[in-house]
């Protein structure tokens, strides 16, 4: 018996050694309670440089986290937000896993923008201008989102494209698709505000109807066309 409880002791102590390795160095902020009705944020990062924020992006998107932006004086913040508070220890041990070892846990309060758009996305149904893109052609072209759920480009000649479809999956995943969603994609919206935003999109293929990936970290970056 005695040799039964010393193991159960030391197999305890091991245990508890490898959680807390599986955490990040430095947790600013409480761990809540995992019963606790309130959702959480965890913020990884905050980046002066604007391409190492989306590097973490991309890094936390690789494991399958939805990672936001938000803007903080001069730095870029990378967030992921509306955690459960059941779930926050399991999203800890992904970001530490990733290599994001100090972190700061607060509680997730939606912006006056979230609370007043809950039931809506008509705030982006309007003229925006490509500022970045993967195809630098694009760069300066309108993109016109329509409420009936379909949009379009006009170049700088004011030629326009052909319909597209989009459409909400939950969350900031915006889906899309070039021919009445026989096929189609998803991108992220990591970072929207009143007068810009930006969508991460991996793309889709043809091989299969339906939604796909096809494994791309495009980013796109547009502005209101008003400012």
């Amino acid at each position: 018996m005695k040799r039964i409880v010393l193991f159960s002791h030391f197999l305890f102590i091991s245990f508890l050694c490898f959680s807390q390795q599986n955490l990040p160095a430095k947790i600013i902020g409480k761990i809540p309670a995992a019963g606790s009705d309130k959702k959480y944020q965890i913020q990884v990062g905050a980046y002066m440089v604007e391409k190492n924020a989306q590097d973490a992006v991309v890094q936390l998107k690789n494991i399958d986290l939805k990672p936001a932006t938000e803007k903080f004086n001069n730095f870029t913040r990378v967030l992921i937000k509306e955690i459960p508070a059941n779930q926050v220890n399991k999203i800890l041990s992904s970001v530490a896993g990733a290599g994001f070892m100090e972190v700061i846990i607060r509680e997730d309060t939606p912006s006056k923008k979230q609370e007043n758009n809950s039931n809506s996305h008509d705030f982006l149904c309007k003229t925006w201008i490509i500022e970045n893109s993967p195809n630098p052609e694009l760069t300066g072209y309108q993109l016109y989102i329509l409420k009936d759920g379909t949009y379009y480009l006009k170049n700088t000649k004011g030629e326009t494209s052909s319909l597209s479809n989009w459409r909400w999956n939950g969350g900031n995943e915006f889906e899309y698709s070039h021919n009445n969603w026989e096929y189609y994609g998803r991108a992220d919206i990591i970072n929207l505000s009143d007068d810009s935003f930006e969508l991460f999109d991996t793309g889709y293929s043809y091989d299969a109807p339906g939604r796909s990936s096809a494994g791309f970290s495009n980013r796109w970056v547009f502005s209101d066309s008003e400012d």
